[in-house]
């Protein structure tokens, strides 16, 4: 995986998923070289598990001059993390504290590739 760029105005930011203020790093919706300008601000234990998920969902971060590809690549990281969010948010998910989010996270890429 790539290093990530710690977010410059992060002090007032807060992750979307848990609210926190640590380690607070940008998620490019539709992968950085697909489209780089939609960014979320999420926390390092929410960005880590999606990142690996894309990558497990075999997306290339490669940049395509082939705009059509380029934009397929794109809504298919956005759905991967779109079933991500619906799987951190959901309602017996949110009593849980912030250091479950990567045990939860976790199960989500273990389910993802069909181990348990």
């Amino acid at each position: 995986m790539s290093a990530v760029r710690q977010c410059p105005k992060c002090s007032r930011r807060r992750c979307f998923i848990c609210g926190s203020k640590k380690d607070l790093q940008e998620h490019h919706l539709g992968g950085r070289n697909h489209a780089r300008f939609s960014t979320i601000t999420l926390c390092r234990i929410h960005h880590e598990p999606v990142s690996i998920l894309i990558a497990r969902a075999k997306i290339s971060p490669d940049f395509t001059s082939d705009m059509v590809e380029r934009a397929r690549r794109a809504r298919q990281t956005a759905l991967v993390f779109q079933w991500f969010l619906d799987d951190a948010i959901a309602p017996e998910s949110r009593s849980n504290k912030h250091d479950d989010a990567a045990k939860s996270g976790s199960q989500l890429i273990e389910g993802a590739v069909g181990t348990k």
